[in-house]
């Protein structure tokens, strides 16, 4: 009974500690083709064998779920001897019709440093990137659908403590060539739908207002912060640093 008390205890920390930040996905995602970009400060050790000895997700870069049609969320993990960089995908219109992009974790990553992970799409054929390092790919059977009206993409995760910092996230209408993301630099350009590096912080009302969001017309303007979300030097923190310490 102790060891459950404790447990749940230590899940409750966690929520107590994380954060995310939503953004409304139409007008904002193009499901044809694009690129899902985020820069980011990992706060910790990223290749630690896990605690449970078995599997524990590291942090949690993004999160869709368009109901009916297909869900996605890009992870860093690890599990014995293992470290890896993930998109799990799902889609409830064809069994095996969009499965996960599986891939080794980059190497030598440090805590601090600036990282960049990109997710994109062509019709039906998917890649996963490190810092412009290709890590997984996938051609799926089927491409991407779905009514992307009232739905949501989320950064980070409030239900479980993701400890990195983001300097900005991208999202573009094209998939973005290894090339072009191998010297990706943090800013908008032609192809983007929504930029965001934080620079412009509505505290009062928890939101934060886009340098570039395709949405504005007749739409939500804005992302929406999580309680625990913080702004640093670096970026904006995705967990509570001071109750972490």
């Amino acid at each position: 009974m102790k060891k459950l008390f404790l447990a749940l205890f230590a899940i409750a920390a966690l929520w107590t500690y994380a954060a995310d930040i939503t953004y409304p996905l139409e007008g904002n995602l193009n499901l044809r083709s694009g690129t899902i970009e985020i820069w980011f400060y990992p706060m910790r050790d990223m290749y630690n064998e896990p605690e449970n000895g078995k599997y524990e997700g590291i942090f949690t870069f993004f999160d869709l779920n368009i109901p009916e049609a297909f869900n996605a969320n890009c992870s860093w993990y690890t599990q014995p001897g293992q470290h890896g960089l993930k998109v799990s995908m799902g889609s409830p219109l064809m069994k095996k019709g969009i499965l996960p992009l599986l891939g080794k974790a980059p190497a030598g990553w440090q805590k601090g440093d600036l990282h960049h992970i990109a997710f994109t799409w062509e019709l039906n054929q998917m890649y996963l990137y490190g810092d412009g390092q290709r890590t997984g790919q996938r051609k799926q059977l089927i491409q991407l659908t779905g009514n992307l009206g009232g739905q949501k993409i989320i950064f980070g995760n409030n239900k479980r403590n993701s400890t990195y910092i983001i300097k900005a996230i991208r999202i573009s209408d094209s998939a973005r060539s290894g090339e072009q993301l191998a010297n990706a630099k943090p800013e908008p350009d032609a192809a983007t739908l929504l930029f965001d590096d934080f620079s412009n912080l509505d505290s009062k009302n928890q939101r934060t207002i886009p340098t570039v969001i395709a949405s504005f017309n007749g739409k939500q303007s804005y992302g929406t912060l999580g309680q625990n979300c913080k702004m640093t030097t670096k970026g904006l923190s995705l967990y509570n640093s001071d109750k972490m310490r």
